[in-house]
This record gives C-alpha cells, sequence and structure tokens, in this order.
C-alpha cells in the first residue's frame, strides 16, 4: 500500500560509501552526492543514499527501518516492499 504523505523529518545524513560513512545534506552535496532513496528509521531518523549505495544503506539498520521513500516519486512505502522496488 502506498502512503501520499510528506515526510516527517528531513535528511539528517546522506551515506557516502560502502564502509558506512555519512554525512550532512550540504557535505554530500558538495561532494556531488545526490540523494535518491530516503530511508525513515522508527524513531524517525532520516538517511539518505544515492541509487549506488541503496542496499548498503538498508543494511544498516536493517530492523529499525520503516518506511523508504524515493524523492522523485514522492511515495512513502513500507519498507517490506523495498526489495520489490529495487
Amino acid at each position: 500500500m502506498e502512503e501520499h504523505l510528506p515526510i516527517q523529518g528531513k535528511i539528517e545524513r546522506v551515506l557516502i560509501n560502502k564502509k558506512g560513512t555519512a554525512v550532512t545534506p550540504a557535505r554530500a552535496e558538495e561532494l556531488g552526492i545526490k540523494v535518491d532513496i530516503i530511508f525513515i528509521r522508527d524513531d524517525n531518523y532520516v538517511l539518505g543514499a544515492p541509487k549506488n549505495l541503496s542496499d548498503e544503506a538498508c543494511k544498516l539498520w536493517r530492523d529499525d527501518w520503516t518506511h523508504f521513500y524515493n524523492p522523485k516519486e514522492g511515495i512513502i512505502r513500507p519498507i517490506g516492499e523495498y526489495t520489490l522496488y529495487f
């Protein structure tokens, strides 16, 4: 089921490499890293990632993510649909 809701929080960090390093959105922009997918955790922490790091981002807090969001679509989806989506 799709939810057409705005994200409750803002992106707090953006994943920039496979090692799990995450930086502020402003720093990611300076580095030329674009957010293609956003993960929302059960405590409302919001992590952005480029498409090539989306699987790594998903693995970071696998049991804590509740939703993911594609900014181009504007639809918040349950995390259970992530593997079907990509």
